[in-house]
């Protein structure tokens, strides 16, 4: 995807190009108990083709698509294991991006002269909370310091991410 996605391709034909590239190169059990070893070959070589041409996003390399669907349709068979792969690809590509999106916005803070954690303790009240009692999947104080740090931009910072692992403001 990061390929595709330097050539300036929209985001659904990087997708769509990483789901071809995983086709290409994967033995997938789905294909192979639906359709055996041919059919397995055959996906192989199809998506390769696709490739090949150029990828989803060049005519020629649609045209091969178009084929390879056919191809697909005719003997019953979906890439499930692609699939499944693509899907998990598609999910640490958004935390490693969000993770980065969260370290620009940090780095970000420090140039403007605004301390994170001052920023972070003062919606906490600059102090501690010890806890009682079970453990809360999220307090009012989470909500309030995953709110802020979204509004800030940050991702993946709900509550319970904020209460679990975030800055040890309760000690639970």
């Amino acid at each position: 995807m990061r390929n595709r996605r330097a050539q300036k391709f929209p985001e659904e034909i990087c997708r769509l190009d990483a789901l071809l590239s995983v086709m290409a190169e994967l033995d997938d059990t789905w294909v192979l108990y639906r359709g055996g070893v041919e059919a397995l070959d055959a996906v192989k070589s199809g998506a390769k083709a696709v490739l090949v041409a150029g990828g989803y996003g060049s005519e020629n390399g649609r045209q091969h698509m178009r084929k390879l669907d056919r191809e697909l349709i005719r003997r019953h068979l979906s890439p499930g294991g692609s699939d499944d792969l693509l899907a998990a690809t598609i999910f640490l590509d958004t935390v490693e991006r969000g993770q980065i999106r969260g370290a620009r916005i940090y780095l970000g803070m420090q140039t403007a002269g605004d301390d994170f954690a001052s920023f972070v303790w003062g919606i906490a009240g600059g102090k501690p909370i010890q806890n009682t009692g079970a453990v809360p999947a999220s307090t009012p104080l989470s909500e309030a310091i995953s709110k802020a740090l979204r509004g800030r931009g940050f991702k993946f910072v709900g509550s319970v991410i904020v209460y679990m692992h975030g800055c040890k403001l309760s000690e639970s």
